[in-house]
């Protein structure tokens, strides 16, 4: 999972492979929010939002895939 702040740079916030579930930690998001030069919570939006359309499940603490191929177009999409 990647982000791009204002200024275009693009940092990565998760990196997990098909069937990995990434353990999110409040440590992560604060690390990738200040990299983008951002609130926590602006960075904890995005898997909520991947959330709402099922691509992925959220737990206490982890993010489970569920759907691989919609957000690898996704990311395809992004760097067209």
């Amino acid at each position: 999972m990647q982000k791009v702040s204002e200024n275009g740079h693009e940092i990565t916030l998760y990196r997990i492979q098909p069937g990995q579930v990434c353990e999110l930690t409040t440590s992560c998001l604060l690390e990738g929010a200040a990299e983008l030069g951002t609130a926590r919570e602006v960075v904890s939006r995005q898997p909520k939002e991947f959330e709402r359309h099922r691509w992925v499940r959220l737990s206490r603490g982890k993010i489970e895939i569920l759907d691989q191929p919609a957000l690898n177009s996704l990311v395809a999409r992004k760097q067209a």
